[in-house]
């Protein structure tokens, strides 16, 4: 449960606004309730939301390849990927003896060209914030950060 803004208005958070992780954990936490917001009549989590872009993008891409490119634990893949078959959104196909590749299904390119423009919507929120020049600067700088 969020504290409401007058419960926190006067509270003195000391040095906690200038570390790096304290900041851009609030920066996480705004824009990803307004993307889970936008996401929400879809039935799409952020996390599903990238699962299935990753797929578009690479028809027949392995669960072991998406795990690692998300950061994905395995185990907590496995639900996910049955969620998202379950509903029609991904087909799993044999590559060889061992692993699956992944493809979405027309269902599932359409529902996500949907959930494309509630995030694109989410990023027009943020272009009000941020410059175009600023944006770039902030993703590359979190592009970093990323390689830590």
């Amino acid at each position: 449960m969020r504290a409401s803004e007058s419960e926190t208005e006067d509270l003195d958070l000391g040095s906690l606004p200038d570390v790096v992780g304290y900041a851009l954990r609030r920066a996480q936490l705004a824009v990803f309730g307004d993307v889970i917001r936008r996401l929400e009549p879809f039935d799409i989590r952020p996390a599903e939301f990238s699962v299935l872009t990753l797929i578009e993008a690479n028809p027949g891409v392995t669960q072991t390849r998406v795990c690692a490119a998300l950061a994905i634990a395995k185990p907590n893949f496995a639900p996910l990927i049955r969620k998202l078959e379950r509903r029609g959104l991904v087909r799993r196909k044999p590559v060889d003896g061992r692993s699956n590749g992944m493809y979405l299904t027309p269902f599932g390119r359409k529902l996500l060209g949907k959930a494309w423009s509630a995030v694109r919507e989410n990023e027009d929120l943020i272009a009000t914030k941020l410059s175009p020049k600023q944006r770039t600067v902030l993703v590359n700088l979190l592009r970093r950060l990323a390689d830590l």
